[in-house]
């Protein structure tokens, strides 16, 4: 099969590859090759205008000065020097083709043979009055200046016709390889077509065999097949029908029947392993039960048992009265939470204004609050947030994000809740329950919504567990997360009814 199929297809792909990949990097070499040319020249180009720029403006100057029978100041004089010389440094500093340090050196000295001509009018000791300057003079100036700017013209030139060059070289060579592409593709279909015809002639007998093998593992070869005489993998095949890809397809539908059959089967046994790791959860929340409730017990057992003893008409004092009522009342906490885990209510659903559920948890959750001395901030929405689903379970939700915040805060700490929506048009909204407490560890926040996965130093860690539930039967979600300061967030989405 490598050597009919892939042998074939690695040698046309090779061959344009041969003649693509080099032809591109030329051209592309061409081109930045160009680019730098003109980088190159244009400094050249830029500084011998800037040369011209400086004659033009000295002659303008002479016969501005020479109106008025003034001398052109020195300090004029030098500043035009310094702009010249400044110039044609930086182009001598790039040069590149041979020519130009013969035109270099021309515009060196003609411009020196002006400078010389235009500099006895700018010495303060000079004996001739710019007056006396007659036409003649004004004549050999301009032929001088003339003599400077079609020195700097030619250097100009010398590096537009490197430029002109580099460009003609790159055409040609843009042609000739765009001739060589085009003979290629020209030729290319040809050769494939021939090509094509060999591999299929040679997959015809592959084909044929590969049916075999899909009929073999389909169960059912003369149905699908269709054929006279049938021989097993690897030995020569005799078929009676004419097109071997059609009869592929079928095999292929009746093996992909097969397949789905197959994952259908995987589905169901990974539903029992699910099953069977509930059940495990339930084992382990009886073991749960059992530990919480034992506990209890045995303080209430230790307090009556002791209470008779003691002087006094009460049966028991203050403190283990107490001690008896919160060990109870842990008790009946913890078996609450186990029985809401393991067999969750029926949703009661009835249409409502989620913000009525917020203002009930919050009222529940604030003698907590107050007690743990810490700050309780509440953004509730003005407007109605409409949804339809069970407003108890809700605010159990509620509540339970809410005394997991107080519990997570110091005294002194802060506790957010924000319900809002993003838009009218948006129908999730948003409930948000922040605390500037220490944060959820990074390596708990993928497990925290787990049942049996708490920090506290009491509980059985099924708080979040029945949130998450509850998020998610009403078609919600619930995401944890640490804020960029301090503290955790917990955000709840639950579908809202948009008028």
């Amino acid at each position: 099969m490598v050597r009919r199929i892939i042998w074939p297809t690695m040698m046309v792909c090779g061959l344009w590859l041969m003649i693509s990949i080099p032809t591109t990097v030329y051209l592309a070499w061409l081109e930045s090759r160009t680019i730098q040319v003109r980088k190159e020249t244009v400094p050249s180009a830029r500084a011998a205008r800037t040369m011209q720029m400086a004659v033009s403006r000295l002659q303008a100057e002479f016969i501005d000065r020479l109106r008025h029978q003034e001398c052109i100041p020195v300090e004029r004089l030098e500043h035009f020097d310094r702009v010249f010389n400044e110039a044609r440094q930086s182009a001598t500093d790039d040069v590149l083709l041979p020519e130009e340090p013969r035109i270099i050196d021309r515009v060196q000295k003609s411009w020196q043979a002006f400078r010389e001509f235009v500099g006895p009018q700018g010495r303060a000791d000079s004996s001739t009055a710019a007056g006396e300057r007659n036409l003649d003079d004004v004549a050999q100036m301009a032929e001088l200046g003339l003599a400077v700017t079609n020195a700097c013209e030619d250097w100009v030139l010398v590096n537009r016709g490197r430029i002109d060059e580099a460009f003609d070289y790159r055409q040609r060579m843009q042609f000739r390889f765009f001739v060589l592409r085009a003979i290629y593709l020209a030729c290319g279909p040809v050769v494939g077509v021939f090509a094509g015809l060999w591999i299929a002639r040679s997959l015809r007998r592959s084909i044929s065999e590969i049916n075999v093998k899909l009929s073999l593992a389909s169960g059912d070869l003369e149905k699908h097949l269709g054929t006279d005489h049938i021989n097993l993998p690897g030995i020569p095949v005799q078929t009676t029908q004419a097109d071997e890809l059609q009869h592929v397809g079928a095999q292929v539908e009746i093996v992909s029947t097969h397949i789905t059959e197959a994952v259908s089967v995987l589905l169901r046994a990974r539903q029992k392993v699910v099953d069977a790791e509930r059940l495990g959860a339930i084992g382990t929340l009886a073991a749960g039960v059992a530990h919480e409730i034992r506990n209890p017990l045995t303080s209430i057992k230790l307090l009556i048992q002791t209470a008779p003893r003691r002087d006094g008409t009460a049966l028991l004092e203050d403190r283990p009265l107490g001690v008896v009522l919160n060990e109870i009342s842990r008790m009946e906490d913890t078996v609450k939470e186990l029985l809401e885990f393991a067999k969750p209510p029926q949703l009661q659903r009835i249409r409502f204004d989620l913000r009525d559920s917020a203002h009930y948890a919050l009222s529940l959750v604030h003698g907590r609050a107050r007690q743990r001395e810490a700050t309780l901030m509440a953004d509730v929405p003005a407007v109605p947030i409409v949804m339809e689903g069970d407003r108890h379970q809700l605010q159990q939700l509620f509540v339970n994000l809410l005394i997991n915040a107080l519990d997570a805060v110091d005294p002194q700490g802060r506790v957010e809740f924000r319900l809002h929506v993003s838009s009218p048009e948006d129908r999730m909204a948003v409930v948000t329950v922040a605390d500037d407490g220490p944060g959820i560890v990074e390596s708990e926040l993928q497990q925290i919504f787990q049942p049996f996965r708490t920090t506290k130093p009491h509980g059985v860690g099924l708080g979040l567990a029945l949130c998450k539930e509850i998020a998610e039967r009403h078609e919600g979600a619930i995401e944890a997360r640490n804020r960029a300061v301090r503290g955790a967030e917990f955000v709840v989405r639950l579908p809202r009814v948009v008028a």
